[in-house]
């Protein structure tokens, strides 16, 4: 559904498939979802709790420290992204914070 581009079935699958089974990727996903076709808001407190259940998960840390960066909260999405880059030192988690630990824009296509 979401490669189909249809984002409210997509939601609603992903959140069904939490309620079933709380398969992480599916908080991922939502957590995605929630940050690029919905509202910062929700993907803020959304990822902050399912960072609750999985506090390790370097995906969830990355996506909430955007949903922080869009919503104005530097500081907290440096430290999130300092978490999402020691958890998992890839590509996209070494863009995020490097730029925002030296105070430089993000480049994110939303």
């Amino acid at each position: 559904l979401e490669r189909e581009k249809d984002f409210v079935g997509a939601k609603q699958a992903y959140e069904t498939a939490i309620t079933n089974g709380g398969y992480f990727l599916a908080y991922e996903n939502l957590a995605q979802i929630l940050l690029f076709h919905e509202s910062t808001a929700s993907a803020v407190l959304f990822s902050q709790n399912a960072l609750k259940i999985f506090p390790n998960n370097a995906r969830l840390w990355q996506i909430y420290s955007l949903a922080q960066y869009f919503s104005g909260s530097f500081a907290e999405a440096t430290a999130a992204a300092q978490r999402a880059y020691f958890l998992s030192p890839n590509q996209q988690n070494t863009y995020i914070f490097s730029r925002l630990s030296q105070n430089l824009p993000l480049e994110v296509i939303k």
